[in-house]
């Protein structure tokens, strides 16, 4: 007859059982922490768009019940509406025209910025304005700037001869404008973006490149823009959204 001894069971050592339950306290004390954001994401954000989803489905006019018409709105939107395909066509045209310019206006500046120079404070200051500007101040002063008789803007140009341009009257002057003053709104916080992640670049990797006789543009490219990559895609992607979400 064979007799087998129970082997007994390896304690938990008092450490490890301390750090494991200070590990769930940790762990319950950020979800209590992170609740009242979830809870204002999930009525904020999460509600409106599934309601905004299931009305896409319905007819309703706010005061009797709504009525079922499944795809009868996206039909009537895309076959029956002749502004849909405008607005869509100027949406395009105001994110390429917005998007495009600010992103390398803000590369410029943010390399710029990112040198020593003398009073650069200063331009970091006046740069940084527009964050502060509310979109109906911002309005107020842009209109007086493009104003078509005593626009401060064909004031300027015409110093240089040039005829009063119709900023806000022409369709294709207004597009302009519009593009001019969202890449002045938009700029300083790309630049604040894209200047965060250039001051992380190594300067043992630009010393380097300039022993070997690389110049400024050229260390620009071949560091500079692949070591901020995910800063510059953090950027084009705000950009477009901030263009697609340019209602006012």
């Amino acid at each position: 007859m064979i007799v087998r001894e129970k082997i007994p069971a390896p304690s938990v050592p008092p450490r490890t059982a301390h750090r494991s339950v200070l590990a769930r306290r940790q762990a319950t004390a950020g979800r209590i922490f992170v609740a009242p954001n979830l809870l204002a994401v999930a009525v904020f954000m999460l509600f409106p768009l599934g309601f905004s989803l299931y009305m896409a489905f319905h007819k309703w006019d706010m005061f009797t019940p709504a009525k079922f018409v499944g795809w009868a709105n996206f039909h009537r939107l895309f076959t029956g509406d002749p502004l849909f395909a405008i607005a869509l066509r100027n949406t395009i045209a105001f994110t390429i025209g917005t998007m495009v310019p600010a992103v390398v206006i803000s590369l410029i500046v943010a390399a710029t910025l990112n040198r020593k120079i003398r009073g650069i404070g200063v331009f970091r200051t006046i740069l940084f304005l527009p964050l502060a500007v509310s979109t109906a101040v911002m309005a107020v002063v842009w209109r007086f700037v493009f104003d078509t008789n005593n626009g401060l803007l064909n004031i300027m140009l015409g110093w240089f001869g040039i005829g009063p341009v119709p900023w806000l009257v022409d369709p294709k002057w207004a597009m302009v404008s519009l593009c001019l003053v969202s890449i002045w709104k938009s700029v300083p916080f790309a630049t604040v973006i894209l200047l965060a992640a250039m001051q992380g670049v190594p300067e043992d990797l630009y010393e380097a490149a300039q022993i070997d006789g690389a110049g400024a543009i050229r260390r620009f490219f071949s560091i500079t823009v692949p070591l901020i990559r995910s800063a510059l895609s953090f950027v084009l992607v705000i950009s477009i959204i901030n263009s697609f979400q340019a209602f006012d």
